[in-house]
């Protein structure tokens, strides 16, 4: 099943037989992601990624989160990794998530994989609401937000913590009437 295939990339869940590409792109920005991301612990390796491919797998499986890699058609290689998850069923509404490995920003690659599940998720799933929150310095992943056509709603103190420390986010949202 593909969610996006374009000359550039494909958009497509992820599986445990994608562990040896994760691990590379994981590697490859280490330094980046690790600023925005606690999973991204410094002895990031192959079991990591392994448990978080089987934590897709199973997601797909259950309908409780959509995990998505970004593949090169050039090369396979992983370009980066977006996501529906949170999901929260009593009100309709999912969390958007997204990172691309650094050699692969810049070219608007996260902020099309990114609509492309937001309209699966809006549309074949179902939601009535995604919300992206997003660390407030974290300027590239707002521009994603603001470029998908996400309503900016606010600062929320205290919404995230990263590395075990508390940290002030952005929250936008989505809803079904914002992509038409």
């Amino acid at each position: 099943m593909h969610i996006l295939s374009n000359d550039v990339f494909v958009v497509r869940p992820l599986f445990t037989a994608d562990a040896d590409a994760l691990l590379a792109a994981v590697l490859a920005s280490h330094a980046e992601i690790s600023a925005w991301e606690s999973w991204c612990v410094p002895d990031y390796g192959k079991q990591h990624a392994v448990d978080f491919l089987k934590v897709c797998e199973q997601g797909w499986q259950q309908g409780s989160e959509f995990s998505c890699g970004i593949f090169s058609q050039a090369d396979a290689s992983l370009m980066g990794t977006v996501a529906l998850n949170h999901i929260r069923k009593m009100y309709n509404m999912a969390n958007l998530g997204y990172w691309i490995r650094s050699d692969s920003t810049g070219s608007g690659i996260a902020t099309r994989a990114a609509l492309a599940l937001a309209t699966f998720g809006l549309g074949q799933i179902g939601l009535g609401r995604i919300e992206i929150v997003v660390r407030h310095d974290n300027l590239a992943s707002r521009r994603v937000a603001e470029k998908l056509g996400a309503r900016a709603e606010g600062l929320a103190r205290n919404r995230l913590l990263l590395h075990g420390e508390p940290k002030d986010a952005m929250m936008y949202s989505l809803i079904p009437a914002d992509l038409r």
